[in-house]
């Protein structure tokens, strides 16, 4: 094994797998900044302020869609001289709409789960690096893809130290860094050659699978809005828009309104 370590081909391989797991490390702490904080908090943006507007519109769109099926329903009976049932109309109508009517729950869900973090309190410049460079000392030690090793007791603490780096926790963060201060993790100078080649592979593909992920993530809401969510004036002339939208919507929903009126006014005269 001295002589093994000692060649020219194990110390190029130990250098690279050493050199990739840095590289992994990085594309890790990358990943998980982008999807914890940043699309989070690009969430939260748009969700108190464009999205109470987008919420809005399409539930004046769904009313829409509702009532101008509730109007061909009744013309329905009416045209086949049965006698209206409302109820009975209301029911369909509940049945056909169940989608749109969860969708509004979901929309409006995010938006009380945004409302809710837009009012919890912040970490101060000083308190984020700490979360950071913490969080950072703990991927290194304890995250499966470098550390395979960990044992199930490890990596439960490192499940924790997401949830926790997620949602700013600090005092957490700080006593789970506490917890592993002396955690074991392979060590390479140790490897053989071929485990060597297995880890560099292994690094290989999950710094490919990280930027993928990373790639879909920006092309996808929240990060594709980032543009819009960083420019104030961006942002009103989005909301200027959707109260438009909003104000149309609602004098088409009026227009209906007063035709479905006029026809059950018809059918109880």
């Amino acid at each position: 094994m001295d002589s093994l370590a000692l060649s020219n081909d194990y110390t190029a391989l130990l250098k690279e797998a050493e050199r990739l797991r840095a590289v992994l490390s990085s594309k890790i702490l990358e990943r998980d900044n982008l999807v914890l904080i940043e699309c989070k908090n690009l969430s939260v943006r748009y969700y108190t302020t464009i999205g109470v507007y987008e919420y809005k519109v399409f539930e004046k769109y769904c009313a829409i869609q509702r009532i101008k099926r509730k109007i061909e329903l009744i013309q329905m009976y009416l045209n086949r001289d049965e006698a209206v049932y409302i109820p009975a109309v209301e029911a369909q109508l509940d049945k056909e709409y169940a989608e749109y009517a969860q969708r509004l729950d979901d929309f409006l869900n995010d938006i009380n789960t945004a409302d809710d973090l837009s009012r919890c309190g912040y970490l101060s410049p000083e308190e984020t690096a700490e979360l950071k460079k913490l969080y950072r000392s703990i991927v290194k030690r304890l995250h499966p893809d470098l550390n395979p090793d960990v044992t199930e007791q490890q990596l439960e603490l490192f499940h924790k130290a997401v949830d926790a780096y997620e949602s700013g926790d600090l005092e957490t963060i700080r006593t789970i860094d506490f917890l592993i201060d002396s955690v074991d993790t392979i060590d390479l100078s140790e490897s053989s050659v071929d485990r060597l080649k297995e880890q560099i592979q292994c690094c290989k593909e999950n710094i490919e699978r990280l930027e993928a992920e990373m790639r879909e993530v920006r092309s996808s809401f929240p990060y594709n809005k980032k543009d819009i969510l960083e420019d104030e004036v961006r942002i009103n002339d989005e909301i200027e828009e959707l109260k438009k939208a909003l104000e149309n919507y609602r004098e088409i929903y009026a227009a209906y309104e007063q035709r479905l009126k006029t026809i059950l006014g018809d059918t109880n005269g």
